[in-house]
């Protein structure tokens, strides 16, 4: 646990080795947990929902749940501590949240990964959808309730690349996808307190991963919840 220490044993005390692209990158072991996931959703989709609590059972959501609290979130504070840039603030700051319909072009335009990890996200509503078909007893979507590792650290959420606190705007170029690792490890630290790279400087990324969005409609079909049937599960 890194909480109160003064370096995070994830990241390590060598700031030479740090990443350029991400605050602290993932282990590598969740790329198979995020394969295994997905297929958990594809097989609650499809409605056989003892076989995917079977199958969800056997993802590490508790493991990445750890790695997620105690130092995925944290990174951005040991990394700033060590670069000690000091930027000036903006006194009114824009507020609030960029509207949705901004937010699902972004995570289109992103292929729903992580622009600074590069981890393949699930918005939401396909997780809230997959809630409400497998049971909140073993899945819960929301952070405040997550009740298994994959619905934090795999959830699509987006980021200002320059803080609103910095003068950053509600604007699609300011706006990145990101998973909740990198998002709350960069926190409102500029990309220099940080010693990072501009992920928007990178080419888009490619492939044909869309979330699972196009499970929606499966699992409307088989939802009785009405927000489900109405809206996706938003």
């Amino acid at each position: 646990m890194c909480r109160g220490i003064r370096r995070c044993t994830e990241l390590g005390d060598r700031p030479e080795m740090w990443s350029r692209t991400s605050p602290l990158p993932p282990p590598g072991w969740f790329v198979d947990e995020n394969l295994k996931f997905a297929e958990v959703l594809r097989v609650g989709a499809r409605g056989d929902v003892r076989r995917s609590r079977e199958m969800l059972m056997q993802v590490r959501g508790e493991e990445m749940r750890e790695w997620y609290i105690d130092h995925g979130q944290n990174s951005g504070v040991f990394r700033n501590r060590h670069y000690r840039v000091v930027v000036g603030r903006t006194i009114t700051a824009l507020r609030g949240a960029p509207p949705s319909s901004m937010v699902d072009a972004v995570y289109r335009r992103d292929r729903y990964r992580c622009r600074y990890c590069g981890l393949r996200l699930f918005p939401i509503e396909v997780l809230r959808a997959y809630e409400c078909t497998i049971g909140t007893d073993v899945f819960a979507a929301t952070a405040k309730n997550a009740s298994h590792g994959a619905a934090l650290v795999f959830r699509a959420t987006y980021d200002h690349v320059d803080p609103l606190s910095c003068g950053g705007r509600h604007v699609p170029e300011n706006i990145v996808t990101g998973c909740y690792s990198c998002n709350f490890g960069k926190g409102s630290y500029t990309l220099t307190q940080l010693g990072l790279d501009d992920p928007r400087a990178q080419p888009l990324p490619s492939g044909d991963w869309d979330g699972l969005v196009s499970l929606l409609p499966e699992f409307r079909n088989r939802s009785t919840d009405p927000n489900v049937l109405r809206t996706g599960g938003l």
